[in-house]
């Protein structure tokens, strides 16, 4: 049931003719943490238009359908609400101008995209249904409002952890000369991530109790504060600046990292180097499949191996369709991508908001035969000799996580790492929102 006490927003409808836009007052977040763009316009460029904004054009997954359905329910403009989506259909199957109501097509994971139309979602305020329709994606007489969905996590990155202690200055320096910067990643994705590693990961068998990040601060913070990280404006002399660093408490928990700041140059600690990756992480489960009421199949095939459908997940992310875990069934070789609704939890006074915190839960069921990757966007590296000339040596464990940085598609699968902690349970915050 929602709370609609705590999830209206208020919301203006401006009627032109036939079709209306939604847009929201101010800098008023939708539930769905999106952002409605006035401006008709062909896909194309409402692709590329989100994608400067570092986000995507929203995906329309059964629940946020249903979101959608439940924002739009008060609207009596007598006039259909329409924009473009992320997803598209061959042009085979479907008409033009028609509207369909089932379910949002997928098609731009499974054809050739010579063959695709793209998807607008249309709402109808007079029968208080949604549907959709397919048009050209580049025809400037096929215009469409759009909606910006949050960022997906497309920038792969590799995360080194030094085990060695540094001052901040000494740390940040070496990280440069490496063509990489100290953490400057300060997101959801990003702690959530990294808690995992730090928990039940790859570097769960480390003992460090914090480690520097990229950013300053104009004050000396020195009681823990949740994250993430206030930076803010700080004196460009780095002697009286304060550095920003994590807090790891002992014993480990999960979602309990918090972060101070100390002064760049007295105190030495350990520190991550942040680059640039073309992969993503996966861990992997063997003989197991992934069960819950959030999970999406969002498609299913055979392939003739499993290099083929990381490669189909990963083209399927990169097209907008995230697919955050796949299964391989080897007795059959078959291949499943699958994604994960997003549950909102119960109202929290002490955070920002009723969509602050999202959980991301499911359980693993014996299946023989399927092993279940789940992707990351963080590949790990831990050092844990001084950091000193360009050679590194890594510290292994238990995992069988041993590659060059440089990793090519068909290598990224030697980058799993063994894991049979279940259920997986990951939660993420937001920056911002306003509820009314």
């Amino acid at each position: 049931m929602r709370n609609k006490g705590l999830r209206r927003k208020e919301i203006n409808v401006l009627n032109r003719c036939t079709r209306c836009t939604l847009y929201y007052d101010g800098q008023v977040e939708s539930p769905l943490s999106v952002l409605p763009v006035e401006e008709q316009m062909t896909w194309r460029r409402g692709y590329e238009y989100c994608k400067s904004l570092s986000r995507r054009l929203v995906y329309v997954s059964p629940s946020v359908r249903a979101d959608f359905q439940y924002m739009y329910e008060d609207i009596n403009c007598g006039c259909n609400i329409t924009f473009w989506t992320a997803h598209q259909v061959s042009n085979h199957t479907v008409v033009k101008a028609q509207r369909y109501y089932d379910t949002f097509p997928l098609d731009n994971i499974k054809e050739d995209s010579s063959l695709l139309l793209c998807v607008f979602l249309v709402y109808e305020s007079v029968n208080k249904i949604i549907g959709w329709e397919a048009d050209e994606c580049n025809d400037s007489n096929a215009r469409h409002g759009l909606v910006c969905d949050i960022v997906f996590p497309e920038d792969k990155k590799i995360m080194t952890l030094y085990i060695a202690n540094l001052t901040w200055t000494d740390a940040n320096d070496f990280c440069e000369e490496r063509n990489s910067s100290l953490m400057l990643e300060n997101g959801p994705f990003t702690y959530g991530e990294l808690d995992y590693l730090l928990v039940k990961g790859y570097w769960s068998n480390t003992r460090i109790n914090s480690f520097w990040t990229y950013h300053r601060t104009s004050n000396y913070v020195s009681t823990v504060s949740l994250l993430p990280i206030n930076s803010s404006s700080y004196n460009a002399d780095i002697g009286g600046s304060y550095c920003a660093y994590v807090v790891i408490e002992r014993p480990l928990e999960p979602n309990k990292l918090t972060w101070m700041s100390d002064f760049c140059l007295n105190s030495s600690r350990s520190f991550i180097c942040e680059s640039e990756s073309e992969e993503f992480y996966y861990t992997q489960f063997e003989n197991v499949r992934p069960v819950g009421q959030g999970l999406n199949i969002v498609f299913e095939v055979r392939l003739t191996s499993l290099a083929d459908c990381l490669l189909k997940c990963n083209e399927s992310t990169e097209n907008g369709i995230p697919c955050e875990l796949f299964v391989w069934n080897k007795l059959n070789s078959t291949c499943q991508l699958l994604n994960i609704e997003q549950a909102a939890l119960p109202f929290n006074d002490s955070k920002c908001c009723y969509w602050d915190e999202t959980s991301k839960q499911y359980e693993m069921h014996v299946a023989e035969g399927c092993t279940t990757y789940d992707r990351f966007i963080y590949t790990p590296r831990i050092v844990e000799d001084y950091p000193s000339g360009d050679e590194i040596t890594t510290l292994e464990n238990d995992g069988p996580l041993s590659t060059t940085i440089n990793a090519k598609l068909t290598e990224a699968l030697s980058l799993l790492q063994s894991s049979r902690t279940m259920p997986v349970h990951r939660e993420y915050w937001c920056d911002q929102c306003t509820v009314f």
